[in-house]
């Protein structure tokens, strides 16, 4: 067995000559934990290069970003052609960020000083410019510490590069900009050639003499028209899943200005943000669509939030017909319904890009009930907005 010792040894007087105090003491513990922590180390770096990550810290009383070896590889220079590891704000601001950036990276810590939890945490995507001048993607991650007063002293964070990631998302872009710009002329031709066959329809049926060619012709134009109302309804939705998810106010995107005056309509989502397509504003148009469709005889429609087990609850009602039982595991699917077939199917596709789930639970006869749930970690509440728990099966 082996062991680690440590010796440390002093001359002292010893009648009329000198000798050697020497204390000896088994440090093997110390050691085990020090090489564990350098072991420790050496994984967090590979880990940190792995995943292209580089750590810094920010004196607000100096404006001193100190950096680090690691810091500097990732722009292309080192500590020491930059005059060693401290650098102040307004040179990392000037040499190393993107000049059209430079407003963001500035707001985004006046934010973190200002910020008053301890808990802040924000992210900030901006441009970089290397030493050799290339220009590299990265997102920031940033918390605070404070002092006893409650004021911020430092900001931390990492940067991680996230070039190859935003490549491929402008060539997904691209690409998608160009399906978009092939289907708007394909769908534009063929609407040309449906308004011509409804032409020649109308004239033929001016020209009908039978009574079983009239009712051909009828069902011919019905078949038409079904064809020309599902190739408009791409239009609206040729955008879904081509942006990015955005953090959304729901009271901003109800369907308000559509509400017939026949029905009033009156929602508590103030306060409340989710993070979804920006097509969200669709879903709330469609069930509006639906009630006042499908609902018959809807006069009162009530939107709602709860905290459903740290999740959100949103939650549609209207004081219509309701759905019947045996059509409620098919209203969201894909050709069902009365009319393009498409309308609570795309609902479903729309929240379904950031993971939030639609259900219907209302009573048939009493009225329709929609149920969305959101991830807890998918929206956001003003400070000071509450929610009631949601009862118990709701």
């Amino acid at each position: 067995r082996q062991i680690w010792l440590e010796s440390i040894g002093k001359k002292i007087p010893f009648e009329n000559s000198v000798a050697i105090l020497l204390s000896i003491r088994d440090i093997t513990e110390r050691k085990r934990a020090e090489d564990a922590l350098q072991e420790s180390r050496r994984m967090l770096a590979e880990a940190m290069d792995l995943a292209h990550l580089v750590n810094w810290e920010f004196d607000v009383a100096t404006g001193i970003f100190t950096f680090d070896d690691r810091f500097y590889a990732m722009y292309g220079t080192t500590a020491q052609r930059e005059g060693g590891t401290q650098m102040t704000a307004e040179r990392y601001a000037e040499e190393f960020v993107h000049f059209e950036d430079r407003h963001l990276v500035a707001g985004e810590v006046e934010k973190a000083i200002k910020a008053t939890g301890p808990d802040y945490v924000s992210q900030l995507e901006h441009r970089i410019v290397r030493r050799d001048g290339a220009v590299r993607h990265i997102v920031v991650r940033f918390g605070i510490t404070k002092d006893a007063a409650g004021r911020t002293v430092k900001t931390h964070g990492a940067n991680q590069d996230i070039t190859d990631r935003k490549r491929a998302e402008e060539a997904l872009h691209t690409a998608n900009h160009q399906l978009n710009l092939l289907t708007g002329i394909t769908r534009h031709d063929i609407l040309n050639k449906v308004s011509v066959i409804l032409g020649y329809l109308t004239i033929a049926e001016k020209n009908c003499d039978s009574p079983k060619m009239d009712t051909l012709l009828r069902n011919m134009r019905s078949a038409t028209a079904a064809i020309q109302s599902q190739i408009e309804f791409t239009r609206v939705y040729q955008d879904l899943g081509t942006q990015e998810p955005q953090w959304l106010e729901l009271d901003s995107i109800l369907p308000y200005s559509y509400v017939p005056v026949t029905i009033a309509m009156n929602a508590d989502l103030k306060g409340i943000r989710v993070y979804a397509d920006p097509m969200l504003e669709k879903v709330f148009f469609n069930l509006l669509d639906n009630s006042i469709r499908h609902g018959q005889h809807v006069t009162e429609i009530a939107l709602s939030s709860f905290n459903s087990s740290g999740d959100l609850l949103v939650v549609w009602e209207d004081n219509g017909i309701g759905i019947p039982a045996e059509e409620k595991d098919v209203i969201f699917d894909r050709g069902f319904g009365k009319n393009t077939g498409l309308g609570l199917f795309l609902v479903r596709e729309v929240l379904a890009l950031t993971g939030i789930m639609i259900t219907e639970c209302g009573v048939p006869g009493k009225g329709a009930r929609f149920e969305i749930m959101v991830p807890k970690e998918s929206y956001r509440l003003d400070p000071d907005r509450w929610l009631p728990r949601a009862a118990r099966g709701g």
